[in-house]
């Protein structure tokens, strides 16, 4: 996936169809980013050498996730560092590798407080379904979550309770 050698940590995989998937990770090459691949059936990149960045923001970016959109691309999710603390940023990764939330992503959690561990899934209809962990630390058996609904463009509808 990332030929120049450098670090990066694992993520998850999107399979998109029969034919391959898109890779997610951490990179590490200049500071953390989340980036992406899509690999065909043979073992083939798609995109850009070393994956695609998903998110120009200047901030580290960790800890992704991600769902298939059903139309070849998928919705990631990941940490980011803000201002204050730790939210949830994402972004639409269409068929092609471009985004379409932006070249930044969108905002999926700026609520007060750390904002970590995303999971998403898709929602059925037009958008995503973003679960995440309001600081709470799962070593100590913490397990308190909040979620969010954000529609196809990126913006979010209701809160889930």
């Amino acid at each position: 996936i990332v030929t120049d050698g450098r670090t990066l940590a694992p993520g998850p995989l999107s399979p998109t169809n029969p034919l391959g998937a898109i890779v997610v990770w951490e990179d590490w090459r200049s500071q953390i980013a989340i980036h992406a691949q899509r690999v065909n059936a043979s073992g083939s990149m798609l995109w850009t050498a070393n994956g695609l960045r998903l998110s120009g923001a200047a901030a580290p970016q960790f800890d992704p996730a991600c769902t298939p959109d059903g139309d070849g691309g998928a919705f990631v999710v990941w940490a980011q560092q803000g201002a204050v603390t730790y939210d949830v940023a994402g972004q639409h990764l269409l068929a092609d590798g471009s985004v379409a939330w932006g070249a930044n992503g969108a905002n999926v959690s700026v609520a007060a407080g750390p904002q970590v561990h995303p999971v998403v899934c898709r929602d059925g209809s037009d958008g995503i379904a973003d679960l995440l962990e309001p600081g709470g630390d799962r070593r100590f058996g913490h397990a308190f979550a909040q979620g969010g609904h954000h529609n196809i463009d990126g913006f979010s509808a209701h809160l889930l309770l």
